[in-house]
């Protein structure tokens, strides 16, 4: 549980410094539309757990379940905490997801606790989405320190580019210490046989994209 609060903190961190300078980066462009689609999403499977608490909803759990399934895609959740950041950028108000994402996520953590071949795969699907979300902060991040500033930004962007470079660094590391950890959990897991044995491929295949050894 605690990793997941320090995950939130961190993917907000780095969603904020992304959002400085990732319209300047070829990105997919998501709508208003699907933005709100989500969030839709999101806020429908929340209302359905709170009518019924327990058992927790699992992929398995028919229409329920399917919601639930695209809701922790990763590539959606990709996708959409991109488009938010683009909007803060853009000054667009958009509807926060992290308030509803950090409890969703620990939900998940603590189920997989509790009954792990039962949520296995959404427990690791959470995962995936934090790893996603992580590893696309970190991409652009080392893009920019790269590159410097896009060829077709404004002065005013190239300014406020230079400015952010050090928290840019710092968010970088925070990144990496994040990763590590999800990378130590996930292979403490596997040494207590918490897995199926196809779960644990998975959760080694994602500790070590995260951590190589």
């Amino acid at each position: 549980m605690t990793r997941f609060r320090k995950s939130g903190f961190l993917l907000t961190l780095a969603g904020t410094l992304i959002g400085l300078f990732l319209s300047s980066l070829n990105v997919h462009a998501v709508t208003a539309e699907e933005y709100n689609n989500y969030v839709a999403d999101l806020l429908l499977h929340e209302s359905h757990q709170a009518r019924n608490p327990q058992p927790i909803i699992s992929y398995a759990d028919g229409e329920n379940g399917r919601l639930l399934r695209s809701v922790l895609s990763p590539d959606r959740l990709n996708l959409m905490l991109d488009a938010y950041t683009q909007a803060v950028v853009r000054g667009e108000e958009r509807t926060g997801l992290l308030p509803f994402l950090k409890p969703l996520l620990a939900r998940y953590d603590a189920a997989f606790t509790q009954d792990p071949r039962a949520y296995e795969t959404e427990y690791l699907d959470s995962i995936e989405g934090i790893v996603a979300t992580a590893k696309l902060g970190s991409r652009m991040m080392t893009q920019s320190n790269s590159g410097g500033a896009a060829a077709n930004a404004t002065p005013e962007q190239k300014e406020l580019w230079e400015k952010v470079q050090p928290l840019i660094q710092t968010a970088q590391k925070m990144i990496v210490v994040m990763q590590r950890g999800v990378a130590t959990s996930l292979r403490e897991k596997v040494s207590n046989k918490a897995f199926s044995e196809d779960g644990e491929k998975r959760a080694l295949k994602i500790a070590d994209t995260l951590d190589p050894r």
